[in-house]
């Protein structure tokens, strides 16, 4: 397959790399991340890569046996492979479980973290648009979406790309998260009447206190 080609490329560059030598390391991640990056923008699954690569990290950090065995440079390779496709298969779009593999056979799986943080990173950059991570307490129709889209753009001065996620116990209807920062109280006033529409019960659907 040509993405799994494609994903080696890195791997001769970081042989090269001197242990203990940060900014080289720091190098080598931020190949490995616009490799990754490449591969999804040709697939078109580029915002899709950088939920499943925050879905990593926190499975990660949930699960320290998991997060200690991809650390594990004594631990075969053929087995941490079993292991992300058991837990990940399905869960993952193909390019990100090939691109955790690829991690994993350089020898790079304890970076994973790092790999994601310069992921989304290099993704605005290379996209020219800002990932705004929205949460709402229902799902997004086509129409908020839209709405939303340009709103957030408006204030960001740049396009945006939509990463959502449905969370019920979300209070005011919806957070968004834009540029590493929640957006703050001023700019949820802003969006005060989207808020109301994502809260108000459906159409034809019994009010609070009604039977």
């Amino acid at each position: 397959m040509r993405a799994e080609e494609e994903t080696q490329m890195p791997g001769g560059a970081a042989g090269t790399e001197q242990a203990g030598a940060p900014a080289k390391k720091d190098t080598g991640v931020r190949a490995y991340a616009t490799a990754l990056f490449e591969i999804a923008r040709a697939e078109d699954v580029v915002v899709r890569v950088n939920e499943d690569l925050e879905k990593v990290v926190s499975t990660l950090a949930g699960h320290m046996k998991l997060k200690e065995i991809l650390g594990d440079a004594g631990f075969p390779a053929a087995k941490k492979h079993e292991i992300l496709r058991e837990i990940f298969a399905g869960a993952l779009s193909p390019v990100t479980l090939n691109g955790l593999i690829m991690l994993v056979d350089a020898g790079r799986d304890g970076e994973i973290a790092e790999v994601a943080a310069a992921y989304t990173e290099i993704a605005e950059s290379g996209t020219g648009q800002i990932i705004a991570k929205v949460t709402t307490a229902v799902p997004l129709t086509d129409e908020l979406r839209a709405e939303l889209s340009a709103k957030l753009a408006g204030m960001a001065g740049r396009d945006v790309a939509i990463q959502e996620k449905v969370d019920p116990s979300v209070l005011g209807g919806v957070v968004v998260e834009m540029g590493g920062r929640v957006l703050d109280g001023s700019v949820r006033t802003r969006l005060a009447e989207m808020k109301e529409r994502l809260v108000q019960p459906a159409p034809g659907a019994p009010k609070e206190g009604e039977k």
